[in-house]
């Protein structure tokens, strides 16, 4: 599995490596939404962790993008702001999952589920 980490702060970007525990996955990070759209492509990710406040591009606008380029992407925002609206936002740009960063047992069990399913629905 190659999963790509994306949020401003190395160290929860760490964190959330830690949390994931998945020594067969292949990882990933960067800083901003700006660069996740710009290699994308080469990273060819199963799966997308995107935070939403970062510099340059955030992770709404990101994820449009990414989701231009490939519709099929399966992206997880994973943020501190327990915010009904950017929930919302998230979701209609492409989003598969919105998760709060104090509940990241919730990506891990996104990430060691079943990926097809979760292309087709949304959680």
């Amino acid at each position: 599995m190659v999963i790509m980490i994306v949020d401003d702060n190395k160290k929860v970007r760490t964190m959330i490596q830690q949390v994931i525990n998945n020594a067969t996955a292949t990882y990933f990070e960067f800083s901003d939404g700006h660069e996740a759209v710009e290699n994308y492509a080469q990273c060819k990710p199963d799966l997308v962790l995107m935070d939403v406040k970062m510099q340059r591009m955030n992770g709404i606008e990101a994820t449009k993008a990414i989701m231009k380029k490939d519709p099929r992407a399966k992206i997880v925002m994973v943020t501190q702001y327990d915010d009904p609206n950017l929930m919302e936002s998230a979701l209609v740009a492409g989003a598969i999952a919105y998760v709060t960063k104090d509940k990241l047992l919730e990506v891990r069990k996104i990430v060691h589920g079943d990926l097809l399913r979760l292309s087709a629905d949304k959680i």
